[in-house]
């Protein structure tokens, strides 16, 4: 079936939850994730949505959604992305901010019911809208061309020019970008200086080549099924951070490289592949 996949993530999620964390408790990360649905809802208010059928996933960090008008789709970006302009508003401490990335792809899924309730969906349009969401700008909103090519006129004119999103290995594709929250770049500021600041840290200690690079995808290629739940396993990705289960296989283990790529666990991750694979050292 034809449906819009959106994906939202709470820029800095990390960040915000160790300070919690630390200077209160694990229960105050509970709370955050509940403020976090709290703005979900409000953009599912504004577009009339219930949550039920809309919501596929929440990922601590964010959900997973699927619309079946792409109107629905940004309506409800706006909503969520004015709510975090307002809640951002009066307070001055960068901790105390919200700002989302939103990333949304229109194309074929498939959604199968749940004993428990709920849907399990699957297809590459769900990748394709979390890649969109990681290459938003803070605040902002950006759809692929199908997407776009499905929004009435009167709301096309607030996308900028097209421009080419890089994906995974050789992927490209047209994506237009929206702004609906204009501070969303400031706001966010401190939380992308700081993850600039580890990237520039790594890049001088951590020294991973080229070719195991091309190993880790190599594996992940060929990783099956039935293997995933060990991999997390092994990896110790912390429960709050491992990728949702309603993401396609190929989407987790993209987020699982993506992760130990930015905690500095790129090694391990190569060992546990090979030893899962069956694989000598290349």
């Amino acid at each position: 079936m034809i449906k819009t996949v959106l994906e939202l993530d709470l820029v800095g999620y990390s960040t915000i939850g160790d300070n919690l964390e630390q200077g209160l408790d694990v229960t105050s990360v509970a709370e955050l994730n509940k403020q976090i649905q709290g703005l979900v809802d409000v953009g599912l208010t504004a577009v009339s949505a219930s949550r039920a059928q809309t919501v596929m996933a929440t990922t601590g960090d964010g959900a997973i959604l699927v619309f079946d008008a792409a109107a629905d789709a940004y309506r409800f970006a706006v909503a969520v992305q004015e709510a975090t302009a307002a809640h951002n508003a009066p307070r001055s401490q960068d901790l105390a901010k919200r700002v989302f990335r939103i990333g949304a792809a229109t194309g074929d899924i498939v959604m199968e019911p749940k004993a428990g309730g709920g849907f399990d969906i699957a297809g590459g349009t769900i990748a394709r809208a979390v890649r969109l969401e990681s290459k938003a700008a803070p605040g902002g909103v950006l759809i692929d061309e199908a997407t776009y090519a499905a929004l009435p006129a009167e709301l096309k004119g607030a996308f900028g020019k097209s421009q080419i999103v890089k994906g995974k290995r050789d992927e490209a594709f047209t994506a237009y970008p929206t702004q609906p929250n204009a501070s969303g770049p400031q706001d966010a500021a401190y939380f992308i200086a700081l993850k600039q600041e580890e990237a520039e840290s790594r890049a001088t200690t951590f020294n991973f080549g080229r070719d195991k690079r091309r190993e880790v995808l190599r594996h992940l290629d060929s990783l099956k099924t039935n293997q995933y739940s060990r991999l997390i396993f092994l990896l110790g990705i912390p429960i709050r951070q491992r990728p949702s289960e309603a993401l396609d296989l190929e989407t987790r283990l993209n987020k699982i490289h993506e992760w130990a790529e930015e905690n500095e666990q790129l090694d391990d991750l190569l060992d546990i592949l090979r030893y899962l694979t069956g694989a000598s050292p290349s």
